[in-house]
C-alpha cells in the first residue's frame, strides 16, 4: 500500500481505539502495540523523513501532538486533502469516520483559529442585536440552515438569501455576505469532479455529486443519495463559473455531514405532526420535539461510528442545562439519538453505549415509535 498521511491517518486512529480497548483489558499499555498502530508508527517516521522534519519517533510523541497541535500543523504534508474532502466515501482515499471523530475533538477543544468555530461565531455575532431568544434562533436557524444545505452555491442563491435575510431581520446584509459567506465559500469545484461538464449537486444534501467507478456518488458518505436506485433524479446541474462556489473543507465535514441526520428526523417528526424547532438556545441542542399530546423531547443527534467513544462523548459534555434552562427551552426528556444505519453496521451499538454511558440513547426509529406514542 502506498504510504499517504491519509492511508497513515486511518492506521493511527483505528489503532489509537484498539490501544485503548486493550488497555482496559490489561489495566495498562503493553507491549507490542497494536498492529494497526504500530504501522503508523512507522508511517509517521516516514512522512516526517519525506518532509524532512524531526521524526516522530514514539507513541508519546504522537499523543502529545494529538492534544496540542491541530491537524494541519503536523510536520507531514496532507498533499491531496482537497480531493479527499471531496471523495470521503471512496475507500482507496477515505479517511476513516474514526478520524474525523478524532479531529472533530481538535476542533472543539478551543483552539482558536478552527474555521468551524469561527463561523459559529460570526453567526452568533449577527444574532446580538436582537432582543428576544426567539428572534435570535430565528437568526440562527435561517444562516446555519442555509449553510448546511448549500455545500455548493451560486451567487443568484447567496444574493437571494441575503435579500430575504435583510428583509425580514432588518439586518445589514454585508455582514453576512463579507463576514460569512466569503469565509466559508472560499472554493471553487475542481473541473476533474465535473459531470459531462458540468456541476452536479445532491437535491437531498446539496453537496457535490461526482463520478467514481462509472457511478454516481454523493460525496457525503451518509446521504441517501448513495442508496437510491434513480439517482439521476436527485440531481440539479449548474453550469460552472468562477461564481459557484465550494464550502471549506471543514465547514464541509463538521457543519453540512451532520446535519443530514438532523434534518431526516426533523422531517420524521413533522410527518407525525409534532411541532419542531431546530438547533433552540442558539445550539443547545439539535431539535426541540413537541408532540402531539404536549410531550418534549430535547434531541442531539450523534453520528458516531464509535459507540464506546460516544458514549465517553455524551457522559462528558451531556445537555448544557444551565443555557437550556436560561433560554426556557426545556423539555420532559433529554436524549441521544443514533441513526439506524449505525444499528445495521453495528447489532450491539446501543448495548456498548450503555455499557459505557447513563445518558439516554435511542437508535432513530425508536424515537419515532416513542413518538407515535405520544400523537
Amino acid at each position: 500500500m502506498k504510504v499517504t498521511p491519509e492511508t497513515c491517518f486511518d492506521l493511527l486512529v483505528t489503532g489509537l481505539v484498539d490501544l485503548e480497548s486493550a488497555y482496559e483489558q490489561e489495566g495498562g499499555i503493553t507491549h507490542p502495540y497494536p498492529k494497526n498502530l504500530q504501522r503508523a508508527l512507522n508511517q509517521l517516521a516516514l512522512l516526517s523523513l519525506r518532509e524532512n522534519k524531526p521524526i516522530i519517533q514514539s507513541l508519546g510523541e504522537v499523543l502529545k501532538l494529538c492534544k496540542t497541535t491541530p491537524l494541519i500543523d503536523w510536520p507531514i504534508n496532507f498533499s491531496q486533502k482537497e480531493d479527499i474532502c471531496l471523495l470521503e466515501n471512496i475507500p482507496e482515499i477515505k479517511i476513516t469516520e474514526e478520524c474525523q471523530e478524532f479531529a472533530q475533538d481538535v476542533i472543539e477543544s478551543n483552539k482558536p483559529g478552527i474555521l468551524q468555530k469561527e463561523v459559529y461565531q460570526k453567526i452568533i455575532a449577527l444574532t446580538s442585536r436582537s432582543k428576544t431568544i426567539e428572534e435570535k434562533d430565528a437568526i440562527y436557524r435561517q444562516v446555519r440552515e442555509f449553510l448546511a444545505k448549500h455545500s455548493i452555491t451560486t451567487l443568484k442563491e447567496r444574493v437571494q438569501f441575503n435579500a430575504r435575510f435583510k428583509a425580514k431581520f432588518k439586518a445589514n446584509s454585508k455582514v453576512l455576505e463579507e463576514g460569512i459567506f466569503n469565509v466559508v465559500y472560499t472554493h471553487s469545484v475542481p473541473a476533474s469532479k465535473f459531470i459531462n461538464d458540468k456541476i452536479a449537486r445532491c437535491k437531498l444534501c446539496g453537496s457535490l455529486v461526482t463520478m467514481y467507478n462509472e457511478r454516481m456518488i454523493c460525496t457525503v458518505h451518509k446521504c441517501d443519495f448513495n442508496t437510491s436506485q434513480n439517482k439521476e433524479s436527485l440531481i440539479d446541474y449548474i453550469e460552472p463559473n468562477e461564481t459557484v462556489k465550494l464550502a471549506a473543507p471543514d465547514i464541509r465535514y463538521y457543519l453540512v455531514s451532520p446535519t443530514v441526520p438532523e434534518l431526516k428526523l426533523r422531517d420524521r417528526a413533522k410527518e407525525l405532526k409534532c411541532k419542531v424547532t431546530m438547533w433552540p438556545g442558539l445550539d443547545s441542542y439539535d431539535l426541540l420535539i413537541v408532540c402531539p399530546d404536549g410531550y418534549k423531547l430535547c434531541v442531539d443527534v450523534k453520528d458516531w461510528v464509535s459507540p464506546d467513544g460516544l458514549a465517553e462523548k455524551c457522559s462528558e459534555k451531556g445537555f448544557p442545562m444551565d443555557d437550556i434552562k436560561k433560554y426556557g427551552i426545556e423539555g420532559d426528556e433529554y436524549c441521544f439519538v443514533v441513526p439506524d444505519a449505525r444499528k445495521a453496521k453495528t447489532p450491539n451499538y446501543k448495548e456498548v453505549f450503555i455499557e459505557h454511558s447513563n445518558a439516554e440513547i435511542y437508535y432513530e426509529s425508536e424515537l419515532i415509535d416513542l413518538i407515535k406514542n405520544h400523537v
